[in-house]
């Protein structure tokens, strides 16, 4: 109170090791945490015979109901609150993105000004520095391990995300709402930046989102699992 800043104390003292440690027994994935469905039978399971992490989540509040549909009997529960869900992020940034909270802020700061001011290239400049700086991240050289980095790094921004977008035609991998602007995003391994671009148009990701009324940014990137960083990005808008 001395400093007049609100801070998520809650998460801080009320955090367990053992909710940490269970997280990483079952890798659990950040994209899994904000809209999962679960029928009543799921809640009662002990924690040792589950292979899941939700219902300890549940029973110690980091999830809630979101959603109860009464014909199929099944829950969505997802985060009770902005609070849980950034410091879920920051908690478990070590082991989803392999740094500490405090050095992706340095990074993903300026990114986020970056992005906000329509900057793309300086921002995936710094992204991809970002990924030089932590390259243990890309030890797993799979898209969806790169899919999830993103992902908690644009969550912990503020930005609201969705990632595995299901279409008519396919599945998108990260559609992204700033403020001013909506960011379509296709991600590549080994190939190219311009077929991941391709793929956005050839698909028609864009598409519903035309009434937005913000303007569409369609972004195709590509990793090397050689450089374990952004090999290159195409932008169109």
């Amino acid at each position: 109170l001395d400093f007049k800043e609100l801070k998520n104390f809650w998460f801080e003292t009320a955090t367990s090791s053992y909710v940490i440690d269970h997280l990483k027994k079952h890798n659990a994935q950040i994209l899994d945490f904000e809209s999962v469905e679960l029928f009543e039978s799921d809640f009662y399971v002990s924690q040792e015979d589950s292979r899941s992490v939700y219902p300890l989540l549940f029973q110690a509040g980091y999830l809630t109901i979101k959603d109860y549909d009464r014909e199929s009997s099944r829950y969505v529960i997802g985060y009770p609150n902005s609070e849980v869900r950034v410091s879920m992020l920051e908690v478990m940034m070590p082991s989803w993105v392999g740094c500490s909270a405090t050095d992706g802020k340095n990074y993903m700061c300026d990114f986020y000004f970056a992005l906000k001011a329509g900057k793309i290239d300086e921002a995936f400049e710094l992204l991809k520095e970002f990924f030089v700086q932590i390259p243990n991240v890309l030890n797993n050289k799979n898209e969806k391990h790169f899919q999830t980095v993103i992902y908690v790094l644009f969550r912990w921004l503020g930005f609201y995300t969705q990632s595995e977008v299901n279409t008519s035609k396919g599945r998108l991998d990260c559609i992204l709402f700033a403020p001013k602007q909506i960011f379509i995003i296709e991600f590549k391994v080994d190939e190219s930046a311009e077929k991941a671009l391709a793929q956005i148009n050839e698909k028609g990701y864009a598409e519903p989102y035309r009434t937005d009324g913000r303007p569409i940014i369609k972004i195709g990137v590509n990793f090397s699992s050689e450089e374990r960083t952004i090999e290159g990005w195409k932008v169109e808008a």
